[in-house]
């Protein structure tokens, strides 16, 4: 039983002309060859820095912050994209824009509203410390 079926004979060119093969040279690939690894390194610094820089600052910041910074880069990116570029941007799109900023600014209000209740309940807690 026979699978595969092979043809090794060599095509005849008596007829024809043999096919032309584009040869490139080494002195023409060589500058895209250096300019796409130059690119890919300069990408790869581009994207580790400000991520190792996100994470120095994660370590200090409360996360309630980081949270709230990580809601300005793509409202920031929205804005280019709307007001520079022109995209288009429905009344949909401004509701649930509004509702996620409005969920926002109860988030902070409440974390400040609770820091200043803490910061006033501790000076209390020292004193009925000290009296006991």
């Amino acid at each position: 039983m026979q699978i595969l079926k092979l043809n090794l004979q060599q095509p005849s060119f008596s007829s024809k002309a043999p096919p032309k093969v584009k040869v490139y040279h080494i002195y023409r690939i060589l500058p895209y060859y250096f300019t796409t690894i130059n690119l890919l390194t300069l990408a790869d610094v581009a994207t580790t820095l400000p991520l190792y820089w996100f994470a120095r600052a994660a370590r200090i910041l409360p996360l309630s912050t980081v949270g709230f910074i990580q809601y300005l880069s793509p409202t920031i990116s929205l804005f280019i994209a709307v007001f520079l570029f022109h995209e288009p941007f429905t009344k949909t799109h401004w509701l649930s824009f509004g509702f996620i900023w409005s969920a926002l600014i109860v988030f902070t209000l409440s974390s400040l509203r609770s820091r200043s209740q803490s910061v006033s309940a501790s000076p209390n807690l020292a004193l009925k410390k000290r009296a006991q």
